[in-house]
């Protein structure tokens, strides 16, 4: 008697801690969920923001090539201050380094789970990639930029959000081997922006498919709708 009551309470601990284990990822499962949608929401605002720029950044390169001196300067201007700015993703994933850093990642049994998770972290470390690509990029325009435009055009641009600045403004530099630096970095960068939307769809399509995966397997409340 006294051995099968050892035993009896031995197993009902091990149900106890077993049903506890698994609340306990069905609780870090619904928040990851939580962030896959607001990860979701954001890759497809940046994808459409990141194409404008990328038109932007085309019109930059023909205003550069095409007579400068002579041509709509407040377009090259405007272009020159807005199609270099940063479209980065910065995903939510908290939730995920947490359930790594915690250990509880070794919780996850179902195996389709776990190789949805490990194939969108590494969607999420090549996004890290591209964006210190792109820093550089930019960093590198930068220089080139603050030798060729006027900053106080951009100081009037930027004040109240007037945009496009008037009466053509000159600029500070006209010389071809500056100006086809500047648009020849330009076109590298805008060869890393479209590896970077595909790696967004790449993401959405990885995002869609670990959500889906977790809403089958897992119960989450509206909240972590």
């Amino acid at each position: 008697m006294l051995f099968l009551a050892v035993t009896m309470g031995f197993l009902t601990e091990n149900i106890r801690e077993g049903y506890q284990e698994r609340q306990r990822v069905n609780e870090f499962m619904c928040k990851i969920s939580h962030d896959l949608r607001a990860d979701l929401v954001g890759i497809t605002r940046l994808k459409q923001q990141r194409l404008k720029r990328n038109i932007q950044c085309d019109s930059l390169i023909i205003l550069l090539s095409n007579k400068p001196a002579t041509g709509d300067r407040s377009k090259t201007y405007y272009y020159g201050r807005y199609a270099t700015r940063r479209i980065h993703f910065r995903p939510q994933n908290a939730t995920l380094q947490q359930l790594k850093n915690t250990g509880d990642l070794r919780l996850v049994e179902n195996s389709k789970v776990l190789d949805s998770i490990n194939h969108y972290e590494q969607m999420l470390k090549y996004n890290d990639e591209n964006v210190q690509v792109e820093e550089k990029e930019l960093s590198d325009i930068g220089y080139l930029t603050a030798r060729i435009f006027d900053a106080n055009v951009f100081q009037y641009m930027m004040k109240d959000n007037k945009g496009m600045p008037p009466g053509n403004p000159p600029l500070m530099s006209y010389d071809k081997l500056l100006l086809n630096e500047l648009s020849t970095k330009l076109h590298y960068w805008k060869r890393t922006s479209l590896s970077v939307l595909e790696s967004f769809d790449e993401m959405i399509r990885g995002a869609e498919s670990l959500l889906k995966l977790i809403t089958e397997n897992y119960h989450c409340k509206k909240s972590h709708k």
